[in-house]
């Protein structure tokens, strides 16, 4: 009797999701696996146990086929779960699979159109491999679901660039640099733009006002007593 309760005890915790994440979110992740392996072996038919433990994994540096495995049976158990889908692709791509990874992404996108995550990395594996199209398609997508987005936007304009679509890249690239005029990382994309696109005069002008020193703002007067 005493035994049967001491593993209840044990039990208890090590079935608790919440408790290990709790862990990782405190930055131990060598625990948090462990407590998520005891959550499985718990609950084998638990897809987000699996899901939460694929995803340690990976941010772990632990094996990629340990959590494309668990990825696969939480897909099995739970097939119309977005975030499953999305992180088997993620799993795949890390592995080289990008294809795979390509239809894992579009599979999650079936269940969630919303989600933003796939069609970031679709956009990317699509200017990867030069399909200007899906990779507007997907950035702009980004774009409408988060418009303060950086990396989308630079996205959009460089698959609109691969389409010779220049006046188009160069609308979306200066309407971020309006936004954003103390931005270094926007202001050498649109000088780099320039120089790809010859016009070096210009790429100076947005470079040379991105060195300039920013104006002292002087502090107000108080005004006078009399």
């Amino acid at each position: 009797m005493l035994i049967v309760c001491a593993l209840t005890v044990s039990a208890a915790p090590a079935a608790d999701l919440p408790a290990a994440l709790a862990r990782e979110a405190d930055g131990d992740l060598p625990g948090s696996l462990v407590a998520l392996e005891q959550v499985v072996a718990l609950r084998p038919g638990w897809e987000l146990a699996r899901i939460e433990l694929a995803r340690v994994l990976m941010r772990s540096g632990g094996s990629l086929e340990r959590a494309a495995l668990h990825l696969e049976t939480a897909n099995a158990l739970a097939p119309e779960n977005p975030r499953a889908h999305f992180l088997r692709g993620a799993v795949l791509e890390e592995l080289g699979r990008r294809d795979e990874a390509a239809r894992a992404y579009e599979t999650s996108l079936a269940y969630r159109a919303s989600y933003a995550d796939p069609h970031r990395r679709l956009a990317a594996l699509a200017l990867g491999r030069e399909d200007w199209r899906a990779a507007e398609r997907h950035a702009r997508a980004l774009t409408e679901l988060l418009p303060d987005d950086l990396q989308a936007r630079f996205q959009l304009a460089e698959a609109f660039e691969g389409q010779s679509r220049t006046a188009e890249a160069e609308r979306e690239l200066l309407r971020l640099h309006q936004q954003q005029p103390g931005s270094a990382t926007v202001a050498r994309r649109l000088a780099a733009f320039y120089e790809r696109t010859g016009r070096a005069a210009q790429a100076a002008r947005v470079l040379d006002r991105l060195r300039a020193p920013v104006p002292r703002q002087m502090r107000p007067l108080p005004a006078s007593r009399k």
